[in-house]
């Protein structure tokens, strides 16, 4: 399923022993947020996943002329189910730096992207990204800069989250794959297409080198897509026992979105 040229894995190994000097802004507030591949040239991000044909879908990476679609997927489909965003006490509209963040992916991080083969439809999309261990502290210093409360909680909720399931320390590993965000389109759900999109991250992951996969499932369907591979949950909070500073709660979930369990799996 996926294809790999020996200059990709060269540049990939390159691009995590230097992982520190190759972090760049995702945009403007966003600063140094994750390991970035960019450095990797077009052809060889492009050949860490060949186009896929699985069960009528056909499976890439995303460039930026996806941009729109997929700006268009995170407001109709992701946002309004994520608890993360929907369920905030700030109300449920994303707010413009978060979605710059999702976006930037495309361009500093791996986007993979799912058609169906007979109608070209844009049908869902996951995102990922390499982190190391000052990733949380980096979401703490985001979280400082934020410019509306609702994304400086979400900073500090993930980063309260990503310490807590301690996984450089858990597994000995300086580098680890976290897939964010995956979101499908309501009428190809129960085709298994975040499944394949993880099975697919999963590879791109051993690829780069990542010593671990990681993903922080905001609700049930994602974290059914992570234990399928082999993830396992390392922390799970209850959204109601988080808190901020002040002893308020920050998000106020609906039934069945109760959790977020933080998904992991040693690779290397």
């Amino acid at each position: 399923m996926i294809g790999l040229s020996s200059c990709v894995r060269c540049a990939a190994v390159s691009l995590l022993r230097n992982g520190v000097n190759s972090r760049i802004d995702l945009s403007s507030s966003f600063q140094s947020r994750c390991l970035s591949l960019a450095s990797l040239d077009p052809q060889e991000k492009e050949n860490l996943l060949q186009p896929t044909l699985f069960k009528g879908f056909l499976y890439r990476l995303a460039t930026s002329d996806d941009r729109d679609q997929i700006r268009d997927g995170l407001e109709r489909w992701f946002y309004p189910g994520d608890p993360v965003g929907s369920e905030h006490r700030d109300g449920p509209q994303y707010v413009e730096e978060d979605m710059d963040w999702m976006l930037g992916l495309i361009e500093h991080g791996i986007v993979i992207v799912a058609h169906e083969k007979s109608s070209g439809s844009f049908a869902g999309f996951c995102g990922a990204q390499l982190i190391g261990p000052d990733y949380v502290p980096e979401m703490i210093e985001l979280a400082k800069t934020a410019e509306t409360r609702k994304f400086r909680d979400i900073c500090l909720f993930l980063a309260h989250c990503t310490r807590n399931a301690n996984i450089f320390e858990r597994y000995q590993i300086e580098t680890a794959y976290q897939t964010p965000y995956t979101s499908v389109d309501p009428k190809f759900r129960g085709r298994k297409l975040g499944s394949v999109m993880m099975d697919q991250n999963l590879e791109i992951a051993k690829i780069l080198g990542a010593g671990a996969i990681y993903g922080d499932c905001t609700g049930p369907y994602m974290a059914r897509s992570c234990q399928r591979i082999g993830m396992r949950c390392v922390y799970e909070i209850a959204y109601r026992d988080y808190r901020d500073e002040n002893g308020e709660i920050v998000f106020k979930t609906k039934p069945g979105y109760e959790y977020l369990q933080c998904h992991a799996m040693k690779l290397t």
